[in-house]
């Protein structure tokens, strides 16, 4: 029978040295390719710490539980607008959380103005083609190759009619002479 690991929650403390790891690395702001390189640099320097029970921590559980805690405290904001004359408790775990979550929508609204634009640049070069090609359209004007195409059909007609009548002309001289 297979022995099945029993899940456990992260702990305050251990919540609170991801968050330190993550403030100290800003794996988020890494370019697209760098930030499981960042992730796993924090993950291994979380794991060879004596403080964090957690040995089997990866890139992707670390990326997963400080996605979790942003979202947490991202409801816990709007909560706690909500609810006037309530100070709560602010400590460290919530004051890194705060700089944290600015800092990350701050990087989430650089890239969509970066995405933005990118693909008005994108749409003005597409612009910018087709104007060209409509000029260059308009300035060829119709080609010219001597005889219209109903012109030629006539010319090929006729052309038809008068190598039979030379054909008939050779046939009927032959075929009366025989």
């Amino acid at each position: 029978m297979i022995s099945q690991v029993k899940r456990r929650q992260f702990s305050q403390a251990e919540d609170l040295m991801l968050l330190r790891q993550v403030n100290a690395e800003r794996p988020y702001e890494a370019p697209a390719k760098g930030i499981m390189k960042l992730l796993t640099s924090a993950a291994a320097a979380l794991s060879g710490r004596e403080e964090f029970t957690r040995a089997d921590i990866d890139a992707k559980k670390a990326q997963y539980r400080f996605n979790v805690l942003l979202s947490n405290h991202r409801s816990f904001n709007k909560e706690s607008v909500k609810a006037s004359g309530d100070d709560g408790v602010y400590d460290e775990r919530t004051e890194l959380l705060d700089e944290l979550l600015v800092s990350y929508d701050d990087m989430k609204e650089q890239q969509k103005e970066r995405a933005v634009k990118v693909d008005n640049e994108a749409q003005r070069n597409e612009n910018e083609g087709s104007i060209v090609r409509s000029e260059a359209l308009s300035s060829l004007g119709k080609r010219k190759r001597g005889v219209k195409r109903e012109q030629r059909r006539g010319q090929i007609a006729e052309n038809d009619v008068c190598n039979a009548r030379r054909q008939q002309g050779r046939l009927g001289v032959s075929q009366v002479a025989a």
